[in-house]
């Protein structure tokens, strides 16, 4: 029997329409929150900076300059000629030593490395003898020889040896047959699942790249498990903790840190800040930050210049720096960074089991990254705004 009613129909209420009958309306476009956010894979990659890895290990060398820079351990007054230092390999006989809180030179006569002890002759210039206190610093600046002496005995850095593992990362679609057949809003899902995936997988990999820490398990299977290392392992040297407000005068100091060593000489790196950092930055005074459209039309990124006394940073804000990383940046040599793609990202299709009354694809890469000369870039931590 039909339902029969006296009155006005309407859309809703006691004398609504059957809800059926209502024509539902979306937007074709699905709107999707976090949408791909790697600057620093973007930035590298495009900069030409990548190099298949051949093994699940690829290594590169790194050597370091002889040291110049020693400090005295220990207290000594003007009249001893036994001198104890952190590092007795870094010298030899002949070499002349500026102490540089006194002024004071000496030379060495003799050298023991067993108990880091320098035999050495006091105030070899004009500039008196004076008490050496503990972590004065001392300035080698190489041997005086004697007229037709032989050649002093040569001194030479071992290479070091720096390393990563390529790690396999797979992310996966997964779904019905049913769903996949289907109209919707938004257009076919699996196609939708896929774009929103791949974002992710490349998400992902920043991630990594940014935080990872480098492993090979021979132990947990029949197989190993790798995971690449990232640049918050590679930082060791340079690393700036304020745990509060950072000023300007921290910044350059830490910059002129930063931009003491780089991998070609450039005096200009990248600087990835998350929004704590950019706002203090900002905060400084709007004179001393350039937008870089150059830059920003490479790279498809808001790039802004900061320019320092010590050298240039071309500052992008990186929005995966948030919740446990908020305020953190990083000061990136872009010459010392490389992605090494073992098995470059593709997309695997149809992987479901046979039998199985669905699709499954998966987002696939194997690789790593290399990281060049650890003390050309830089951390900071803990900035609040």
């Amino acid at each position: 029997m039909p339902t029969v009613r006296t009155g006005s129909q309407a859309t809703a209420g006691a004398y609504a329409i059957n809800q059926d009958q209502r024509a539902v309306e979306f937007m074709e476009r699905v709107f999707q929150y976090d949408p791909p956010d790697s600057p620093m894979l973007t930035i590298t990659t495009k900069r030409a900076q990548t190099m298949r890895a051949r093994t699940t290990e690829p290594k590169h060398l790194e050597d370091d300059v002889l040291p110049e820079w020693d400090q005295a351990n220990g207290t000594i007054a003007s009249g001893v000629t036994a001198l104890v230092v952190d590092n007795p390999t870094y010298h030899r006989e002949g070499d002349i030593l500026k102490v540089v809180q006194t002024g004071e030179t000496v030379r060495v006569i003799s050298v023991d490395t067993g108990t880091s002890t320098l035999g050495i002759t006091r105030s070899w210039g004009a500039t008196a003898a004076a008490t050496i206190t503990d972590n004065f610093w001392l300035l080698n600046m190489g041997t005086a020889e004697a007229e037709g002496d032989l050649a002093p005995p040569a001194k030479s850095t071992v290479t070091v040896t720096k390393s990563n593992y390529t790690q396999i990362l797979r992310t996966t679609v997964h779904l019905t047959k049913t769903l996949d057949n289907i109209d919707l809003y938004g257009g076919p899902e699996r196609n939708r699942q896929r774009r929103k995936e791949g974002a992710r997988h490349a998400r992902l990999w920043e991630q990594i790249c940014l935080h990872g820490e480098k492993r090979e398990d021979t132990t947990s299977g029949d197989t190993p498990i790798r995971s690449a290392g990232g640049i918050d392992e590679h930082i060791a040297t340079n690393v700036l903790a304020t745990s509060g407000v950072l000023t300007e005068g921290q910044f350059i100091d830490f910059i002129g840190d930063c931009m003491r060593y780089s991998v070609n000489g450039r005096k200009r790196k990248g600087l990835l800040a998350s929004r704590e950092l950019m706002a203090t930055i900002s905060s400084w005074g709007n004179h001393k930050l350039r937008t870089n459209s150059a830059a920003s039309a490479t790279y498809g990124i808001e790039v802004t210049t900061y320019i320092s006394p010590f050298g240039t940073l071309d500052i992008i804000n990186h929005p995966l720096l948030e919740n446990g990383y908020a305020g953190y940046g990083y000061i990136v040599d872009w010459d010392g960074i490389w992605y090494r793609p073992a098995r470059r990202t593709v997309l695997n299709t149809n992987i479901q089991q046979n039998g199985e009354d669905a699709f499954k694809d998966e987002w696939f890469t194997e690789a790593t990254f290399s990281f060049a000369l650890e003390k050309a870039f830089g951390k900071i931590t803990g900035v609040t705004y």
